[in-house]
């Protein structure tokens, strides 16, 4: 998976339960591998951000995460489908990821794991040392400091 999503700008989607794992691999790529990657929530994504999707290819490579649950309802999964195929003619690819687990902790979880995994192994690829954040620690000194 982080050899599909090299050199790609990330986009992130979750519906209902997996919303949540959605923004931390959104954090994960953004503080481990130390690229700019996006979350969003569908159906909200649906009312707007599909029609960013039209002129992805002429600003770069983007690609889509798609998070679902093994027990979402059909409709969800009817609407991920729906969206995949919408946008994948401007997107670097798709990707449908589906939980793993007896029960909806497991299978969250199940989600966040993968994508911390994705994360550093994205980093490993990239050269990248997942530890330091750099920037963070810049923001913050100045922020102290301009309090002094």
């Amino acid at each position: 998976m982080a050899q599909r999503i090299h050199h790609t700008c990330v986009c992130i989607y979750g519906a209902g339960p997996t919303t949540a794992a959605a923004k931390r691999w959104k954090t994960q790529l953004n503080e481990n591998a130390k690229v700019p990657a996006f979350a969003a929530e569908l159906p909200e994504a649906d009312h707007n951000e599909i029609v960013g999707w039209q002129n992805a290819s002429a600003l770069g490579s983007f690609l889509a995460v798609f998070l679902e649950d093994a027990d979402q309802h059909p409709r969800v999964r009817q609407r991920v489908a729906l969206t995949a195929s919408l946008i994948e003619g401007e997107a670097a690819g798709t990707l449908r990821l589906e939980s793993v687990g007896s029960n909806p902790v497991e299978r969250l979880l199940s989600l966040v794991l993968l994508g911390d995994l994705v994360s550093v192994y994205l980093a490993v690829l990239q050269g990248t040392d997942p530890t330091p954040v750099e920037p963070i620690d810049r923001l913050k000194a100045a922020l102290a400091h301009d309090e002094a």
